[in-house]
């Protein structure tokens, strides 16, 4: 719709995708919001779980630091009106090696375990109820319908490429910014679970 409008009735607009929006380079300060965020939703399920499958562990993702997706976001607002669609995320890529490994250093127990032990573990927490809703953002993990789940692909090389000409880059996201990011979350009792 909004699209059309531009098209067809000259609407000055923007569209702007954003991506995994995470705690700020800055500081580590992470949103309001936090609880309903499902990364880390996801990320404290292997902390009740204690365990990640060593098959995850090159899987990539990105962490798009707040504060610079909104600076991001008030550059490209500034372009021609030609350019409409902005994939607002951060290009660096992170693995879930390097994410758990960040979670170890902040003293959060989480053992690597083969996928055949990781599902195992992961059943008998999904029938225990004093640990269900902990675990419950993995019900998707590989149980037996992953037929069914399918990753949307984006590409935002256009989007990097436009913010470098404005004179703005992404941090790289190292382990010091995701040990940041998962004290602050433990600051806020995110990974405690509750007996």
């Amino acid at each position: 719709l909004v699209l059309r409008m531009i098209e067809e009735e000259g609407l000055d607009a923007k569209i702007m995708r954003v991506g995994n929006l995470m705690s700020r380079q800055l500081d580590g300060e992470f949103q309001v919001n936090f609880a309903t965020n499902n990364f880390m939703s996801t990320l404290r399920s292997y902390a009740a779980l204690g365990r990640f499958p060593v098959d995850e562990m090159d899987v990539e993702d990105e962490f798009s630091p707040i504060d610079e997706v909104a600076h991001a976001i008030v550059l490209l607002a500034g372009t021609d009106k030609k350019f409409t669609v902005f994939h607002a995320y951060n290009s660096h890529r992170v693995e879930m090696g390097n994410i758990i490994l960040a979670m170890q250093q902040c003293d959060i127990n989480i053992d690597v375990a083969e996928p055949d032990e990781f599902v195992r573990r992961l059943r008998v927490a999904l029938a225990d109820d004093n640990v269900n809703a902990y675990v419950s953002p993995l019900v998707n993990y590989n149980l037996d319908d992953d037929e069914m789940r399918f990753e949307l692909e984006s590409d935002n090389r256009f989007t990097v490429k436009a913010l470098y000409r404005l004179g703005f880059q992404w941090s790289i996201t190292e382990l010091g910014y995701l040990r940041k990011a998962i004290a602050m979350m433990q600051l806020l009792g995110f990974f405690d679970m509750e007996e």
